[in-house]
């Protein structure tokens, strides 16, 4: 299972989750007891980086970020070919931290050429465009950005 915001894989306990107004959760359990079966919690980006790396843009790649933006803005690490989590699990999100000098740096670093975004409709209903020029503008929704 996979959610956004704040996750302790180990213990399947959501720390805090602003989007769902949750802190302190444990959906892992929750659904374990309801299902009989075993659940283990990821981060979504965390989870999307993985699936990257084992079936999507970051196959044979050994180091690469993916960004995502949608109701907040979250990064998942690959170096050296294994995911980076952090101390306490929240290694590389970005999520609420000085967006604009963060995507700005990520721009900066990689150029605008390397970059595809996209994200949820903004909220008069047009399709979300990020605020530079980028050299591929993948469908909205999709909400996924690879970085090699």
């Amino acid at each position: 299972m996979s959610l956004s915001g704040d996750v302790d894989r180990i213990s399947g306990l959501v720390r805090f989750a602003p989007v769902l107004g949750w802190r302190d959760v444990d959906p892992a359990g929750l659904l374990a007891d309801a299902t009989g079966l075993a659940v283990t919690l990821e981060n979504d980006v965390k989870a999307l980086t993985v699936a990257e790396h084992w079936f999507g843009e970051g196959v044979g790649a050994s180091s690469f970020a993916l960004v995502t933006m949608g109701s907040g803005i979250g990064c998942g690490l690959v170096l050296d070919g294994r995911l980076v989590t952090g101390a306490y699990g929240v290694a590389g999100e970005i999520a609420g931290r000085a967006v604009g000098l963060a995507l700005a740096a990520v721009v900066n670093l990689v150029g605008p050429e390397r970059i595809v975004v996209s994200g949820d409709r903004s909220r008069n209903g047009r399709a979300a465009r990020p605020p530079w020029p980028c050299a591929a503008c993948s469908p909205p929704g999709v909400a996924n950005s690879i970085l090699r």
